[in-house]
């Protein structure tokens, strides 16, 4: 049930693009600029993707799927793996789930536009801080990708800055992997991928 909801969202979030694409093409101040297309998306799509729930589906088929995922660590110095049972799973994968991002949480503090980039053959949706956002909100800018051709999400990029902690670079592969880097100072602190598809082929 929660990944049918999941799948249903998605397709509202779709179709709202694919109006942004027609309302695109029938604008001639729009223009295709290195391979990349820009698309105006803001009055096209009201809510925004929901990422904290598309992630929570992710684990849960996860664990319905009884994957013990390998997660490889490096500090700079040393690689460290270990495979992660079931229960230190959602600790693993915290920092994606905190803020929440959903379809309508973040909306008078970012603003999302959207484009098709013809070298990484993804459709890109990008959220970027407004005068609105919060001093200390964590959270400063997100990329939802989908692939053209399944019209999937292909994959979710976050950034976050957290005062004491340092710089987060969250990465989020669907169905396969996820990677964290943490940084302080300019420095790393660590780098940690948790893996549950171990297909080379897929």
């Amino acid at each position: 049930m929660f990944k049918a909801l999941i799948q249903s969202t998605f397709i509202v979030f779709i179709l709202g693009f694919l109006i942004s694409c027609k309302q695109k093409q029938d604008n001639p101040m729009v223009t295709a600029i290195e391979g990349i297309e820009a698309v105006d998306t803001t009055t096209a799509i009201a809510d925004f993707f929901p990422v904290t729930d598309f992630i929570k589906g992710q684990v849960y088929e996860i664990k319905n799927n009884h994957i013990n995922p390998l997660m490889i660590t490096n500090n700079g110095f040393k690689l460290d793996s270990v495979y992660l049972k079931m229960e230190e799973l959602d600790a693993a994968v915290a920092s994606f789930l905190d803020p929440v991002i959903d379809g309508s949480n973040l909306k008078e503090a970012f603003t999302q536009t959207s484009f098709k980039d013809a070298t990484l053959n993804k459709i890109t949706f990008n959220h970027t801080p407004t005068i609105m956002h919060p001093v200390g909100n964590p959270l400063k800018t997100w990329n939802v990708y989908i692939d053209p051709e399944s019209n999937k999400i292909s994959g979710i990029y976050i950034l976050k800055i957290t005062a004491g902690k340092g710089t987060e670079h969250l990465n989020w592969i669907a169905d396969k992997k996820c990677t964290q880097q943490l940084l302080k100072d300019d420095k790393l602190v660590y780098e940690r991928s948790i893996i549950w598809n171990f297909d080379e082929n897929d």
